[in-house]
């Protein structure tokens, strides 16, 4: 299992959650979003400051997430950390990585 907390989680354009966890079993499917202080492994588990969106790269560049959304149980291909001082600000550019992509065999 994999688990990945930050600042926001947007798993639709209309689905956020602060200061939340991401949990994904082994095969990258989505199990939950909790909140950090409902976690039960919090202290193995990475913080990112900044927003994870669990699109790929290109589907986050807007900053809108529209028409995308992630169901619990969905298998996700990737995890996009997009940071930036004013993150949210008009005309102004996230930086964007990846920081977990599903393993193919």
């Amino acid at each position: 299992m994999k688990r990945f907390g930050a600042n926001k989680i947007y798993l639709s354009e209309n689905e956020c959650f602060v200061n939340s966890v991401i949990e994904l079993d082994d095969d990258g499917r989505l199990i939950r979003v909790v909140r950090l202080e409902d976690s039960d492994e919090l202290a193995s588990t990475p913080f990112y400051n900044g927003v994870i969106a669990p699109f790929p790269p290109v589907a986050c560049e807007d900053l809108s997430f529209s028409g995308l959304r992630v169901l619990v149980g969905d298998v996700v291909t990737c995890l996009t950390l997009l940071t930036g001082e004013k993150l949210f600000s008009d005309g102004v550019d996230a930086s964007m990585q990846v920081i977990w992509r599903k393993k193919t065999v």
